[in-house]
Protein backbone atom coordinates (compact mmCIF):
# COMPACT_ATOMS: atom_id res chain seq x y z
CA UNK A 1 0.00 0.00 0.00
CA UNK A 2 1.57 2.84 -1.03
CA UNK A 3 1.49 6.15 1.41
CA UNK A 4 -0.60 9.35 -0.36
CA UNK A 5 1.37 12.66 -0.05
CA UNK A 6 -0.31 15.81 1.38
CA UNK A 7 -1.59 17.96 -1.01
CA UNK A 8 0.56 21.38 -1.65
CA UNK A 9 -0.92 24.20 -2.56
CA UNK A 10 0.67 28.01 -2.00
CA UNK A 11 3.87 26.64 -0.66
CA UNK A 12 1.90 25.05 2.66
CA UNK A 13 1.12 21.44 3.06
CA UNK A 14 -2.73 21.12 3.43
CA UNK A 15 -3.48 17.82 6.08
CA UNK A 16 -6.67 17.10 6.83
CA UNK A 17 -7.77 19.09 10.15
CA UNK A 18 -10.41 18.16 12.95
CA UNK A 19 -13.11 20.59 13.99
CA UNK A 20 -11.19 20.24 17.30
CA UNK A 21 -7.66 21.77 15.77
CA UNK A 22 -9.66 24.44 13.39
CA UNK A 23 -11.45 25.53 16.92
CA UNK A 24 -8.09 25.94 18.50
CA UNK A 25 -6.52 27.58 16.02
CA UNK A 26 -9.26 30.06 15.42
CA UNK A 27 -9.60 31.11 18.87
CA UNK A 28 -8.74 34.64 19.62
CA UNK A 29 -7.99 35.36 15.96
CA UNK A 30 -8.56 38.43 14.16
CA UNK A 31 -8.42 37.80 10.57
CA UNK A 32 -5.89 40.05 8.69
CA UNK A 33 -6.62 41.00 4.95
CA UNK A 34 -4.02 40.32 3.74
CA UNK A 35 -3.40 37.00 4.71
CA UNK A 36 -7.41 36.97 4.07
CA UNK A 37 -6.88 38.13 0.35
CA UNK A 38 -3.65 35.07 -0.42
CA UNK A 39 -6.18 32.79 1.06
CA UNK A 40 -9.15 33.41 -0.67
CA UNK A 41 -6.89 33.68 -3.96
CA UNK A 42 -5.90 29.68 -3.29
CA UNK A 43 -9.66 28.77 -2.46
CA UNK A 44 -11.86 26.32 -4.21
CA UNK A 45 -15.33 27.62 -5.18
CA UNK A 46 -16.32 24.89 -2.53
CA UNK A 47 -14.43 26.41 0.13
CA UNK A 48 -15.34 30.14 -0.82
CA UNK A 49 -18.92 29.07 -0.32
CA UNK A 50 -17.83 27.86 3.27
CA UNK A 51 -15.77 30.38 4.23
CA UNK A 52 -19.12 32.73 2.85
CA UNK A 53 -21.61 31.10 5.48
CA UNK A 54 -19.35 30.48 8.05
CA UNK A 55 -18.45 34.81 8.32
CA UNK A 56 -22.23 34.76 7.78
CA UNK A 57 -22.71 33.35 10.60
CA UNK A 58 -20.39 34.80 12.71
CA UNK A 59 -21.30 38.42 11.70
CA UNK A 60 -25.15 37.31 12.70
CA UNK A 61 -23.34 35.94 16.06
CA UNK A 62 -21.69 39.18 16.78
CA UNK A 63 -24.79 41.50 15.97
CA UNK A 64 -26.79 39.41 18.48
CA UNK A 65 -24.37 39.85 21.26
CA UNK A 66 -24.03 43.03 20.91
CA UNK A 67 -27.67 43.60 20.82
CA UNK A 68 -27.94 41.55 23.89
CA UNK A 69 -25.08 42.73 25.80
CA UNK A 70 -26.55 46.36 25.10
CA UNK A 71 -30.12 45.92 26.30
CA UNK A 72 -27.95 44.68 29.18
CA UNK A 73 -26.19 47.28 29.92
CA UNK A 74 -29.11 49.67 29.36
CA UNK A 75 -30.52 48.28 32.53
CA UNK A 76 -34.32 48.45 31.46
CA UNK A 77 -36.63 47.03 34.04
CA UNK A 78 -38.55 44.84 31.57
CA UNK A 79 -38.01 43.50 28.33
CA UNK A 80 -40.52 45.29 25.73
CA UNK A 81 -41.22 45.16 22.43
CA UNK A 82 -43.87 47.38 19.79
CA UNK A 83 -45.28 43.96 19.31
CA UNK A 84 -49.32 43.81 20.45
CA UNK A 85 -48.82 47.67 21.20
CA UNK A 86 -52.47 49.24 20.92
CA UNK A 87 -51.56 52.49 18.99
CA UNK A 88 -55.53 53.03 18.85
CA UNK A 89 -55.23 55.62 21.69
CA UNK A 90 -51.98 57.57 20.35
CA UNK A 91 -52.70 61.14 19.20
CA UNK A 92 -50.86 62.65 16.40
CA UNK A 93 -50.07 66.00 14.66
CA UNK A 94 -52.17 66.63 12.24
CA UNK A 95 -49.41 67.07 9.61
CA UNK A 96 -47.96 63.28 10.86
CA UNK A 97 -49.84 59.99 10.92
CA UNK A 98 -49.66 56.35 11.98
CA UNK A 99 -48.31 55.38 8.31
CA UNK A 100 -44.85 57.65 8.78
CA UNK A 101 -44.06 55.58 11.73
CA UNK A 102 -44.35 52.17 10.53
CA UNK A 103 -41.66 53.44 8.00
CA UNK A 104 -39.08 52.43 11.21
Amino acid sequence: MSQQKPRQRGGRVLDKATPEQVMGLARNLPLTHSVLEKALADATPGQLGFLANLFEKENASRAESKRRRLLKQAGFPQSKTLEGYDRGMASFPADRGREQLDVF
